[in-house]
């Protein structure tokens, strides 16, 4: 492409993201950061599930204007423990999530088995055998956990007539076709594998973007595959060009420079912190640390200051002053689910200054911008 038409090109792509801008900043919509408070209790069906996250849809409706664009943002691992969906009532007795998912497997054991050998035998995945155990049984369970999944966003974006960022879900990984959800393998013939994704609704319940988490935590990589960098991208929204980072790839400059050069205007980040009380505690640095890039200052990594700190940072609030985007939201996920805890203080970002945080990291919060 010659000079003159590459100059044309960011003319024109400039004009877009200033009337967008312009539009932002004069009430073009609302934006809701939702931090639920949930259980492994709440994932038993998918009317649990729906009837879970209903209350907190009702709670945003009442601080939307009627006809008003809006944009919801949950959290990371929202849709993981649809792993769980339609079992049987003694699954969720368990105390721990080992024992829980042990229960699965002794009850789907052909299913499991059959999995098990396929991912030893016929995937690219390298990682311990508990690894290849722990993704055999989501995978074994993906066709449930995405159609209970799709069916729940689907039918909030519609009834409440929202734009969703649904957290996060395990699958294998997904691209979407005609509004759904779909597995790549199935298309392509490919071997499955599993990202921890993020889905994005629009108010008619068609599914619209999927972001695959990029920079995995140490715990992931044992079972889970990561996405690649370079396939992040942005949806045109009524609010504007929206970009989704899960969770720890809210961490890394690479993925802002993707988003900013797709001209991204709403940055939203799922979150989830485990255990809960991480959030009050000392940072240890980026997870894994041969992944931390080279700005992260020596002194921050040796524990005297607390992981929340860290988070307004070195995540969405410090790397977003890196880009034009508007706004971003950050959403984490609270609750006990088996043995796992979650915690974090949700917030809402405006040109790279924090306007609305969550009080408390173990309790649940909706919280609200409105340009005026």
């Amino acid at each position: 492409m010659d000079t003159c038409a590459v100059g044309i090109r960011d003319m024109i792509r400039n004009t877009i993201r200033l009337l967008l801008f312009v539009g932002l900043l004069k009430g073009a919509g609302t934006v809701i950061a939702v931090q639920p408070k949930l259980s492994e209790q709440d994932y038993r069906s998918v009317e649990q599930f729906k009837a879970t996250l209903r209350p907190y849809f009702e709670k945003a409706k009442k601080v939307s204007p009627e006809g008003e664009p809006t944009l919801i943002v949950l959290p990371e691992y929202l849709g993981a423990w649809l792993v769980a969906v339609d079992e049987p009532d003694w699954v969720f007795r368990f105390p721990d999530i080992n024992t829980a998912m042990s229960r699965l497997i002794i009850r789907h054991p052909f299913r499991f088995i059959g999995q098990l050998f396929s991912s030893l035998v016929l995937s690219d995945f390298k990682g311990p055998f508990r690894g290849y155990v722990q993704r055999s049984v989501f995978i074994m369970q993906a066709e449930r956990i995405r159609e209970a999944f799709q069916e729940t966003f689907s039918e909030l974006a519609k009834i409440y007539r929202v734009w969703i960022v649904a957290g996060s879900v395990l699958l294998p990984e997904a691209e979407i076709k005609a509004g759904r959800i779909v597995f790549v393998a199935a298309r392509t013939g490919a071997k499955f594998n599993l990202m921890n994704q993020g889905f994005v609704f629009n108010p008619t319940g068609s599914a619209v973007l999927v972001s695959k988490k990029v920079f995995p935590v140490q715990e992931e990589l044992v079972f889970m595959d990561a996405g690649s960098v370079g396939e992040l991208s942005v949806i045109d929204t009524d609010l504007g060009r929206l970009g989704v980072l899960v969770c720890a790839d809210s961490w890394y400059p690479a993925c802002y420079r993707v988003l900013d050069g797709l001209g991204v205007d709403i940055i939203a980040v799922p979150g989830f912190v485990s255990p809960a009380d991480r959030w009050e505690s000392p940072w240890k640095g980026y997870d894994p640390p041969a992944s931390a890039p080279p700005d992260v200052l020596p002194g921050d990594t040796t524990g005297t200051n607390l992981e929340k700190t860290m988070w307004e940072k070195y995540a969405l609030c410090g790397r977003m002053k890196s880009t034009d985007a508007v706004l971003g939201v950050n959403s984490f996920l609270i609750g006990s689910f088996w043995s796992l805890t979650g915690g974090g203080q949700s917030n809402i970002i405006r040109r790279g200054k924090i306007i609305a945080k969550a009080r408390e990291y173990r309790q649940e919060a909706v919280l609200y911008y409105q340009d005026r």
